[in-house]
């Protein structure tokens, strides 16, 4: 049962993305890079925190990575 448990350091979050968008699209290392340097800039959040109020302009796009 423990197979399934690999040992080692946890995957970063934008792995899961990279994973996604490589099925939609070949990536070249730049654009790979690209979206690794959006995990530069990630933001935390509590659960039922407002991160946009409506009828507000955003300021910024955002990507949700779980939650």
């Amino acid at each position: 049962m423990m197979d399934r448990y690999r040992m080692g350091a946890a995957p970063r979050p934008l792995d899961t993305v990279i994973r996604r968008l490589r099925q939609l699209s070949a990536l070249s290392d730049a654009e790979l890079e690209l979206v690794r340097l959006l995990g530069d800039r990630r933001e935390r959040h509590t659960p039922g925190e407002e991160l946009i109020v409506e009828g507000e302009p955003g300021g910024h796009a955002r990507s949700v990575l779980s939650g």
